[in-house]
């Protein structure tokens, strides 16, 4: 078999790499020898069209410093056109020092390298990340065996107070704060006001403030115009907008800057938004939920939090308890989860590794 006819029979696996810095770093003939294919893009137009014509399941971005701002908005843009794309950062000029870079990792991307490539290492990387995402196209939606209706688990008092008080408050259109550590169910709890409220046939629009910089909460929260700064090449319409006639919930508001915090507050008072860079107002009817892990209370003495703002979102409160506080209904999540996460309902590899020891050694649950 001569060179040509092995090449042809080579299957390759595509890649969208996006750069928008200036470096111009070529991947195509490093990553061709682990039989990926490169398809480069240094527009967002550019790279709809590589969308358009073939079939990613991996990309990779370029990020530098000065460029940071300019490659989120345009991922953010290539996701909405492709939700299932998942992406790996290469590292022009900034480290995990960077605050803007640290900040932003965990919710962009699933992996971070920087120069020089060690290539090896990288393919490995790509392979793992082009595997999760064949997994993800091609598994079936888990079946939930949960109360459509009512899908807070737990039959303990306080779970029946938090269920009575959800419902409560879902008939008021007013601002709600729900406290609570992380991972007790906050968003679980924002999800059943809002379906359960007036505005349920409306929009649900969620945004993390403690996963975005400092420097893009205004604009995701407000929105742009075109032109309005450095690689803003079309209007963007912010998450307070989209959540007209909807409910739009802001997850730990404690994260936000003080000076975004002035914005926001504005907004509470007025319910008038003006996108960066634009010189119209706007309108919005909108419900908003806020919701934090840390105690705003002592975050106002510590002058990280304005007074003024906790009495504006501090309307209507719930408090989502840790689960040592009802550990009568440890028992029934755990036979839940046992549930959802056996092998007769979920792939082997997938299981959770104390669950597939338990698989390997014979034992029952």
């Amino acid at each position: 078999m001569n060179k040509f006819q092995h090449e042809i029979n080579i299957i390759y696996r595509d890649i969208l790499i996006l750069d928008l810095t200036s470096e111009r770093i070529c991947c195509g003939e490093e990553l061709k020898q682990f039989h990926w294919r490169c398809f480069h893009a240094n527009t967002l137009s550019a790279a709809i069209k590589s969308l358009q014509k073939y079939n990613f399941h991996v990309a990779i971005a370029l990020i530098s410093a000065t460029q940071l701002q300019r490659v989120l908005h345009t991922i953010n843009a290539l996701n909405e056109a492709q939700d299932n794309l998942i992406w790996v950062a290469i590292s022009v000029d900034c480290t995990l020092e960077n605050d803007q870079l640290a900040s932003c990792l965990p919710r962009y991307f699933t992996d971070y390298h920087h120069l020089p490539i060690d290539w090896e290492h990288f393919n490995q990387t790509l392979g793992h990340a082009y595997g999760m995402a064949r997994l993800k196209q091609q598994s079936p939606p888990p079946v939930n065996h949960l109360n459509h209706e009512n899908p807070l688990l737990g039959n303990s008092s306080l779970i029946n107070t938090l269920r009575s008080q959800i419902a409560k408050v879902a008939k008021v259109d007013e601002a709600v704060l729900i406290s609570g550590e992380t991972g007790t169910g906050k968003g679980l709890c924002a999800h059943l006001i809002h379906s359960q409220s007036k505005r349920s046939n409306g929009p649900f629009i969620t945004i993390n403030c403690g996963a975005l910089p400092a420097s893009l909460i205004h604009s995701e929260l407000f929105g742009h115009e075109k032109g309005a700064f450095t690689g803003a090449d079309k209007q963007y319409i912010g998450h307070i907008e989209r959540a007209e006639n909807g409910t739009l919930f802001l997850d730990e508001i404690g994260d936000l800057s003080l000076e975004s915090q002035v914005n926001l507050l504005q907004f509470l008072e007025e319910h008038i938004i003006e996108r960066l860079g634009g010189s119209k107002t706007i309108t919005i009817n909108c419900r908003i939920i806020f919701a934090s892990h840390i105690n705003l209370e002592t975050a106002i003495e510590e002058g990280r939090f304005r007074e003024d703002l906790y009495y504006r979102i501090n309307i209507l409160h719930l408090h989502a308890p840790s689960l040592r506080e009802h550990k009568a209904d440890i028992t029934l999540l755990a036979k839940e989860y046992l549930h959802q996460y056996s092998p007769t309902h979920q792939p082997y590899a997938l299981m959770p590794r104390w669950r597939r020891c338990l698989s390997m050694n014979g034992q029952a649950m």
